[in-house]
């Protein structure tokens, strides 16, 4: 029996194409990202990142997606294969909304791992905003 919690998962962004380098030995990857609002919202976007970008780098980019919170990793199970999403790390002590598209990724790894997985609502929820990337991204 499948779940309905992956199959009501978005699916993930296609893997785009390597960009060329910005400058000599600086390689960077156009990488595809997902942002997933609480209020169902989806926005598709890419950007220009190293194979393994630094946490400081990653930061930057992702505090503004995340309304200035400190981002932290959740290593997913999306679209076949892993992954890396970022959300608010105490987005439900700050009272956020529930993310349900993010909740369902989240909680994919051990709906579709797991030979008897527990019932979804006994599993931790995402709370706020999240990023997903379309690769892995976290070293």
């Amino acid at each position: 029996m499948t779940s309905p919690w992956k199959e009501n998962a978005p699916k993930p962004p296609p893997e785009p194409e390597p960009a060329e380098p910005a400058q000599p030995g600086a390689a960077l990857i156009q990488t595809g990202y997902s942002i997933f609002y609480p209020d169902g919202r989806v926005i598709y976007g890419q950007c220009k990142l190293p194979e393994k970008p630094g946490g400081q780098e990653l930061r930057r980019m992702l505090s503004p997606m995340l309304d200035g919170a400190d981002p932290e990793r959740v290593n997913v199970w999306h679209g076949g294969t892993y992954t890396d999403m970022f959300v608010d790390e105490i987005g439900m002590l700050k009272g956020l909304a529930r993310n349900e598209q993010a909740t369902a990724i989240y909680r994919a790894n051990v709906l579709e791992h797991e030979p008897n997985p527990p019932d979804p609502e006994d599993m931790p929820a995402i709370y706020g905003t999240a990023v997903l990337f379309g690769r892995k991204v976290w070293s």
